[in-house]
């Protein structure tokens, strides 16, 4: 779930499982807050979704 909005130019923030993670698209697609996505990869402690 989508907590802080996620842009091409800024990362966001996503809940997994009751903790917040820094997220950003991985086609630098943007999704609002309250959207469902997709983890498909970590890199550091950024989620990459989709």
């Amino acid at each position: 779930l989508v907590v802080k909005t996620i842009t091409k130019h800024d990362k966001g923030e996503i809940k997994i499982n009751g903790t917040i993670w820094s997220a950003k698209t991985e086609d630098d697609a943007e999704l609002a807050e309250g959207s469902e996505c997709e983890i498909v990869a970590i890199q550091g402690a950024t989620a990459i979704v989709t």
